[in-house]
């Protein structure tokens, strides 16, 4: 729906069946959505923190005026708390997060090629005794 109005959609990447770890690009675009999303989030926190209302389960009898009462709450977080505002470094962020996009990850690949994390570590029992 989103798409059909002109928007464009970018959601974190889930894994795949049978894997157990985004790949690298999946990874670091899951990163780029969190970056954008974290303003989102922060405004969400506001509405619950301040308005108890906004805290609870809707049942359908109350959901027919929700989106009026959270419109009144939006306007009176608008109206009375400090707006939220972009980091000084916040473009340098984003700049870096886009360029390193597409860069490998060495790590990664060395420790899949090598098989280190099939690797087991071998623990041995220790006893301690703390009696003096």
């Amino acid at each position: 729906m989103l798409e059909g109005l002109g928007f464009k959609v970018f959601k974190p990447e889930s894994l795949e069946q049978g894997e157990t770890q985004l790949s690298t690009i999946s990874a670091n675009k899951t990163k780029c959505v969190t970056l954008c999303r974290w303003v989102v989030e922060v405004v969400n926190g506001r509405l619950k923190r301040d308005f108890k209302l906004l805290r609870q389960e809707y049942f359908n009898l109350a959901a027919t005026h929700l989106m009026d009462d959270v419109r009144i709450c939006a306007a009176i977080i608008n109206a009375f708390h400090p707006v939220i505002e972009n980091r000084p470094d916040a473009n340098a962020i984003l700049t870096r997060a886009i360029q390193i996009m597409n860069m490998p990850n060495r790590l990664a690949e060395l420790i899949t090629a090598n098989r280190i994390n099939r690797y087991r570590a071998q623990f041995t029992r220790t006893m301690v005794n703390f009696q003096n």
